[in-house]
């Protein structure tokens, strides 16, 4: 009670508070990266009415609604949707989940049900978020209508404007890679959902793992194998993961940090072990070959996060094999010493994102983009509450500050599809981590604002490539975006600023 009387004394007070009639519940729109919560005041803002959307062709604009309930009484509504057939427009409701230390998030965005329902409790607030994608280029006009079913018999129409923008040449296509570990899709028989969900999202870059889906036969002291090589499980995987403009990652697995794994005579680099391995990358190639892929297809990781000496040891013999497998490492290691060593044999780096901010890595960063060799950039999860992180500075931003750095690699992050428990529910798991960026649903995949937040950075990644193609200054947009870290509003509005630049004659 005390609280609808407060949020209904918010109202009152704003000089464009709506009438008696219709402040039994209160429409206002917000950035979708911005976090809410179910009990928080309503803005002193006018309430919404109307929502305008510019979309660069062939990428999605997000924008978010919020509905709250100002009565005693459970809102329960209606969302139709009128018109603007020409596209696209996807409602989804935000929905809360639970991190690890218990709090809920709304990080789970979930369609509507069948008669499109939303559900707001008494004295709360929900969201209504929506992707505008698909459109041809044009102005199209529709409208959303909440028709309320209890605590009010008021409609209410939010006025939806999109124009989309024909971009000058295609998009370009940003190495956008995540360490795909399917093995949460197939007990649930979502492989295909899954990986159609990193491809909506922007993933170029899918992995193979040699831990899990390359050969490793039993060997001797000679290198003989003593048992048949069977390629069925990497096949397919390569069969499931990569198309035509797609590209593998393949980690091989030999040491997982500090830990070596046991394969072929189980002692690492010694000459039957060497052997082996040769005659493994070697079966690797041509089955890669088989399946359609050129040497442009794929990268392989010789160590994950690691350029030491085991490093060149592995790297040396892939090259043995065939020179002209490319090469990528994930990390600058501990000195500019190790970094040269290892450059000898690596094409590609992607070193974390916070190695750009160490004092003490600057001669390696500085160094490697005087290879002019390919750089990118990678995070992961810094934990088990990786749900409470801000989506809107921890992805999206991130994107801007790579940019701004001249990075044109693989853009990582680890990882989208790993679950480590029940990605619904944390509080449930002891597990240290929870990357998972998207959530499985029955029979479906169910995307998450982090996900959604990780697709907009790679879409602005794009949208500053093309701009640099075109011609056009991003200098200033990029300076408004990394000088306003916690402001969405800052990224949205640059984004439309470089659109409407793209656009003119």
């Amino acid at each position: 009670m005390l609280r609808r009387l407060l949020l209904t004394c918010l109202i009152a007070a704003s000089a464009c508070a709506a009438s008696a009639a219709s402040a039994e519940y209160v429409v206002w729109e917000t950035s979708p990266w911005k976090h809410f919560e179910a009990g928080m005041d309503v803005p002193k803002t006018p309430e919404t009415n109307a929502v305008y959307a510019l979309v660069l062709e062939g990428q999605t604009e997000s924008k978010a609604i919020m509905v709250s309930n100002l009565t005693d009484e459970t809102l329960s509504a209606r969302l139709l949707l009128d018109r603007l057939s020409e596209g696209s427009v996807e409602i989804l409701l935000p929905t809360f989940v639970r991190t690890a230390d218990g709090r809920p998030f709304p990080d789970a965005l979930v369609p509507p049900d069948s008669i499109g329902q939303l559900i707001v409790p008494p004295g709360e607030t929900r969201q209504i978020w929506l992707n505008f994608k698909g459109f041809k280029p044009g102005r199209f006009e529709g409208k959303l209508t909440i028709s309320p079913l209890t605590a009010s018999k008021t409609d209410k129409e939010v006025k939806l404007t999109v124009e989309v923008v024909h971009p000058p040449m295609p998009l370009p296509k940003p190495l956008a890679f995540t360490w795909d570990y399917l093995g949460d899709a197939v007990p649930l028989g979502l492989e295909k959902e899954y990986v159609q969900a990193m491809v909506d999202h922007g993933i170029r870059v899918f992995m193979i793992s040699g831990l899990h889906d390359m050969p490793r036969p039993n060997a001797d002291d000679e290198g003989n194998f003593l048992e048949p090589v069977d390629w069925s499980n990497f096949e397919r995987e390569v069969k499931l993961k990569w198309k035509p403009g797609r590209k593998l990652y393949i980690n091989l697995d030999v040491w997982e940090k500090s830990q070596e794994r046991k394969i072929y005579n189980g002692k690492f680099d010694s000459p039957g072990w060497r052997i082996a391995f040769k005659k493994i990358i070697g079966g690797m190639v041509d089955e890669l070959k088989k399946l359609g892929l050129s040497y442009d297809d794929y990268f392989v990781c010789p160590v994950d996060e690691c350029i030491d000496e085991r490093y060149i040891a592995i790297a040396r013999l892939v090259r043995e094999v065939d020179p002209k497998i490319r090469l990528i490492e994930d990390t600058i290691g501990s000195s500019l010493e190790q970094v040269k060593a290892a450059d000898e044999f690596t094409d590609l780096w992607t070193p974390h994102f916070n190695a750009f901010f160490a004092e003490g890595n600057k001669a390696q960063i500085e160094y490697l983009k005087s290879t002019g060799k390919p750089m990118g950039f990678y995070f992961y999860s810094e934990g088990a509450n990786e749900k409470a992180q801000d989506a809107y500075q921890h992805y999206v931003w991130r994107f801007w500050f790579a940019h701004s750095r001249g990075v044109s690699g693989v853009l990582g992050y680890w990882t989208a599809t790993q679950h480590y428990g029940n990605p619904w529910n944390r509080h449930q798991t002891t597990a240290a981590y929870d990357p998972s960026l998207f959530y499985p649903g029955n029979g479906c995949v169910i995307t998450g604002r982090r996900w959604e937040a990780w697709r907009r950075g790679v879409e602005d990644f794009a949208l500053l490539d093309l701009c640099k193609s075109q011609g056009v200054d991003t200098s200033p947009a990029v300076k408004s975006v990394l000088d306003s870290p916690g402001d969405p509003d800052a990224a949205s509005k640059a984004r439309e600023g470089l659109i409407r630049e793209l656009a003119k004659p």
